[in-house]
């Protein structure tokens, strides 16, 4: 997963995509499918909640609001009690430094710079394919495992240097008549923290929210065995909402995040 820094007022950062032959018609009609790249980006923020349910006890159920600049990709998390209602602990990342104040534990206990991107990268793909840094090579089609559909595969690199973890890889499956993103097979490569196999991300739902198609749900895959990790509902997208800059401040009693990025 990657967390880019951009200068606001150089436009044509955006467009330094480096495309393998054949891939830009595909990410084109990918990103159409999905929505609007200029109203994306011009969007005040990106906000959705997710709730995870993991296949091993030994993980508590993960319930989160995350809102994200578009732009700057500055981003705060609430971590919200599985009752629905009240917050117990929030995270924020500055693009420079991240922190955490109040209750985390499970999944929310990660290294508040990985947490609080992580989901946007994974659910905002089909915008974040035209990001400075990133390269796309086509790879004509493959099946997902269980599944006799066909899909088109794009592979998905990234410049060193870029983001917080550049060694990162992702596979695209998209569906070869709508060019939906159905599915995304990845290796995560943030320190002490790196997998040794493949996870296989598989969308299992989209709704539309202000002219866009979003995910409403996923499952999350070990690839090597297919071994289900979690299963997640994405719900209460918004783009609308002004992001709120007071958020970047940190608070008194919270707690630096001193993990280091590759």
């Amino acid at each position: 997963m990657k967390k880019y820094y951009f200068l606001l007022l150089v436009l044509p950062v955006f467009w330094n995509t480096q495309l393998g032959m054949g891939a830009r018609d595909v990410i084109d009609r990918m990103t159409n499918t999905h929505g609007d790249l200029k109203k994306w980006r011009q969007s005040p923020s990106i906000q959705f909640k997710t709730h995870i349910s993991f296949a091993s006890s030994d993980w508590p159920d993960y319930h989160e609001k995350v809102t994200v600049h578009p732009i700057s990709r500055q981003a705060y998390v609430d971590f919200i009690a599985l009752d629905g209602n009240k917050i117990e602990g929030q995270i924020a990342y500055t693009g420079e430094k991240a922190w955490a104040l109040g209750k985390r534990t499970g999944f929310a206990a990660m290294p508040p710079r990985l947490t609080a991107w992580r989901n946007f990268f994974l659910f905002n793909i089909p915008f974040i394919v035209y990001d400075a840094g990133v390269h796309i090579k086509n790879e004509g089609t493959g099946n997902l495992p269980g599944s006799s559909q066909n899909y088109l595969r794009l592979r998905m690199t990234f410049d060193a240097g870029v983001g917080d973890t550049p060694k990162d890889y992702y596979t695209l499956y998209l569906h070869p008549e709508h060019f939906r993103l159905e599915a995304a097979e990845y290796i995560m490569t943030y320190p002490n923290m790196t997998q040794k196999t493949p996870h296989l991300l598989v969308f299992n739902g989209y709704t539309q929210v202000n002219g866009f198609t979003v995910p409403t749900g996923y499952h999350l895959y070990n690839k090597s065995d297919m071994k289900r990790l979690h299963t997640a509902e994405i719900s209460d997208w918004r783009f609308d909402i002004k992001f709120d800059e007071k958020r970047m401040i940190m608070p008194r009693y919270a707690e630096l995040d001193r993990s280091k990025s590759n």
